[in-house]
């Protein structure tokens, strides 16, 4: 198995709706002080808006690292039924 680890900022937009930013390969080690500030930044940037002027990330609502695992069980291209 082939563990990804991601770190996940989560938000509010302005219209409560749930968002997230996704970040591959995150430094370890990353404490709430830290990722909060990160998502203030964010928010305080200003810059992420719907089409429709919407605040893409209005709320930051917290952090975490997500840690997936792949299984290969076949592979159509290289698969050979019997």
């Amino acid at each position: 198995m082939n563990p990804q680890t991601v770190l996940e900022l989560q938000f509010r937009d302005g219209a409560g709706k749930a968002r997230k930013i996704t970040v591959k390969n995150p430094a370890e080690g990353l404490t709430a002080p830290t990722t909060y500030e990160a998502t203030q930044a964010i928010i305080g940037s200003d810059l992420f808006f719907s089409e429709e002027g919407t605040d893409l990330y209005a709320e930051a609502l917290g952090a975490r690292y997500v840690t997936r695992s792949e299984q290969e069980i076949f592979n159509a291209e290289t698969y050979q039924p019997a």
